[in-house]
């Protein structure tokens, strides 16, 4: 019998502005697909994709939309908006996908606001547990041992889903080779260990601008309740490091990369 043709997934890389997503997105595809600089306001503006083959965990091969979107949180509620039309694409095109939530951290603890950026996304897609992966990006290379268990803890609390792949990114300059390897290898243990799952939008991302500030409070003090308790989270926190090594040392597949879509330019496909 015939192999049956790849199905058509996602591969929707969401979070805030400038977090590192276009950045990730690039070393997945393995070019400099989408634009990317520091800049204090939003580069990305359009959802964008490009196709590729991905081998996932289960075995099976898809042909991916990989996927460029804008942050959610802005300072304004015509960005915000706009923002969520344009995540809403990428949910339309590809309703079947793995999700890759990225976030960043302030002194190691994870922002308050991509707690509240998640929050929101997670009510309005119901995000599925087998199909989601965390990245926590631009992270100093020198940290305490137990950094990436207590954290993967803390997201899990924070975030409600248990367990969580969650993948650690170095932060690293633009020419570091080694350092894109090393991230191509983690984001690609965690992306294979998820299966593509159907989201659906069950209403609007609810996040207005003036209730933005309230919202980062209220994660805030989920975090404070989180430092509190963990001092009696030893014993969870070294087996969670194990799980996060565990994952972190298992032999990455390769992802053959098979594009359908170019433009002239060399930017992605923009989704009218």
């Amino acid at each position: 019998m015939a192999a049956s043709p790849p199905r058509d997934v996602g591969l929707i890389v969401v979070g805030n502005s400038g977090v590192g997503k276009t950045f990730l997105v690039n070393i997945i595809i393995g070019e400099e697909r989408f634009e990317h600089r520091y800049d204090p306001s939003a580069v990305t503006k359009e959802t964008e994709f490009v196709q590729k083959q991905v081998t996932f965990k289960n075995g099976e091969m898809v042909a991916a939309a990989i996927f460029n979107i804008p942050g959610l949180i802005e300072n304004d509620q015509e960005a915000i908006e706009r923002n969520k039309t344009e995540i809403q694409k990428a949910f339309v095109l590809r309703p079947t996908s793995v999700i890759v939530y990225v976030a960043s951290t302030a002194g190691g603890r994870i922002r308050d606001e991509d707690v509240v950026a998640f929050k929101a996304l997670n009510e309005a897609y119901q995000l599925k547990k087998e199909s989601l992966c965390v990245v926590v990006n631009q992270l100093k290379k020198k940290r305490p041992p137990n950094y990436e268990g207590e954290t993967t803890l803390r997201l899990e609390k924070l975030f409600g889903i248990a367990p969580l792949r969650v993948a650690f990114i170095n932060e690293m300059e633009e020419d570091d080779a080694q350092g894109r390897t090393d991230a191509f290898s983690s984001l690609v243990r965690v992306i294979e260990s998820c299966v593509p799952a159907q989201h659906e939008k069950h209403h609007d991302i609810l996040l207005q601008v003036d209730e933005i500030k309230m919202a980062k409070q209220e994660a805030k003090a989920r975090q404070e309740e989180f430092d509190k308790i963990k001092v009696d989270m030893q014993a969870e926190i070294a087996a969670k490091q194990k799980e996060v090594e565990a994952l972190k040392n298992a032999p990455a597949k390769i992802v053959e990369v098979h594009h359908h879509h170019h433009e002239s330019g060399g930017g992605g496909c923009a989704i009218m």
